[in-house]
């Protein structure tokens, strides 16, 4: 699974001063994300080739503190699995599982979207997670749905 380029210029970040206000599907009455943090499952160490990229995020503090995440979604044997690969300076990019849904009655995007959703109201709720900077690159989920799911995030 290859992570998108980071990109080193504003030149190449997509277009996210104006973008469409669009409303996300609704989260579907049997829905039940489970966050990985109290997860009992034996897990898969990496994600398979058949993951879709979603989109690369950056939070950005300061010159010295910053994060990059890239979002992935993979239908597994039954679940819905919403992989994360975050860039350390250190080890490079390095995996993680962060939340799943069932397959049934949720599509993929629904699946993408309340997946996402779920894990930064995780983080926000944990570590006090502030919204993104910008979007470095988008993919299955494009830029005004990104800016959706924030804004169900951090209103």
């Amino acid at each position: 699974m290859k992570a998108p380029p980071i990109p080193m210029s504003p030149n190449l970040l997509p277009q996210q001063r104006v973008v469409a206000v669009i409303n996300l599907p609704p989260r579907p009455d049997d829905i039940d994300v489970c966050l990985y943090r109290t997860y009992k499952r034996k897990l898969p160490k990496l994600p398979s080739r058949q993951a879709k990229h979603l989109c690369q995020v950056e939070w950005a503090w300061s010159p010295m503190h910053s994060r990059i995440s890239n979002y992935f979604i993979h239908k597994g044997r039954s679940y819905w699995i919403l992989w994360e690969s975050i860039f350390d300076d250190d080890r490079g990019w390095y995996w993680h599982i962060t939340a799943s849904v069932p397959h049934k009655g949720c599509t993929e995007y629904q699946a993408a979207v309340h997946l996402l959703s779920a894990s930064w109201h995780s983080e926000l709720g944990d570590m006090d997670l502030d919204q993104f900077h910008w979007v470095n690159h988008h993919a299955f989920l494009s830029v005004a749905d990104l800016a959706a799911i924030a804004r169900t995030v951090w209103n």
